[in-house]
């Protein structure tokens, strides 16, 4: 997804392009490292979202799941404009 645009910036006015490289010289970053956080408890209890129950470990491939599960309760917390940049 090298180069992708970021959906809540093509409406913008005025627009405003954010990009970001999943990779550098044709090398993807996540064939070089990946970055493992452990999830503890605290977290769990106060609504971490897991992909599973026995999931205690994240890697960068569930970043936008995370995202999106975050944007999700967001949303149901401050409203449909809550992910939406304002003008």
């Amino acid at each position: 997804m090298a180069n992708a645009m970021l959906d809540s910036c093509i409406n913008a006015k005025p627009r405003l392009d954010l990009y970001y490289a999943s990779g550098i010289a044709g090398i993807r970053f996540d064939n070089l490292v990946t970055i493992k956080i452990d999830i503890n408890d605290k977290l769990i209890n106060n609504g971490f979202p897991l992909l599973t129950m026995n999931q205690r470990t994240v890697t960068q491939a569930d970043f936008f799941r995370l995202s999106e599960a975050i944007r999700t309760e967001v949303v149901k917390l401050l409203g449909a404009k809550a992910d939406r940049p304002a003008p």
